[in-house]
Parts: structure tokens; sequence; C-alpha cells
């Protein structure tokens, strides 16, 4: 049975493979979709609806998701 991906803020497919997109039969109801230049082409293998942004990252290029807290001690190492 192929699992079905829904309501999500966040999908991270920068490291999909053809492999690991096989099991997957649909995406729906997310926020954002990261993936990188190289996978690029899996996208278009997705049966994908009801997104609101899918961003092209660069390779090496970290994110943070979640609570950020950026003070005065921040600056002072």
């Amino acid at each position: 049975m192929k699992q079905k991906i829904g309501n999500v803020g966040l999908l991270d497919l920068r490291h999909a493979t053809e492999e690991s997109i096989k099991g997957i039969e649909s995406i729906n109801n997310v926020g954002v979709v990261f993936y990188h230049k190289e996978n690029a082409h899996l996208l278009s293998s997705l049966s994908i609806g009801n997104i609101g942004k899918s961003i092209e990252l660069p390779e090496g290029c970290l994110f943070v998701n979640g609570s950020l807290k950026i003070d005065d001690a921040s600056y002072n190492h």
C-alpha cells in the first residue's frame, strides 16, 4: 500500500531519490516543499496537490525550523 502525505506545514524533499518516492501515492495540503536542483525532476513524478510554495534550496543551505532566539549573548562570543 502506497503512502499518502498531507496536512503538513513543511515537506523536506531535499534528499528524496527515485527509489524513496516509489512508495508515495499522493501529496496534498502542504505549506512549503523544499527540494534541491539535483532532484527537482522528481517533483513531476509525484501526484501533488494544494501546495502553498515549492522552494529550491542550494546544496549546503541550512534552514531553521522552529523557534530561534537572537539576543546580545548571540553576538558576544
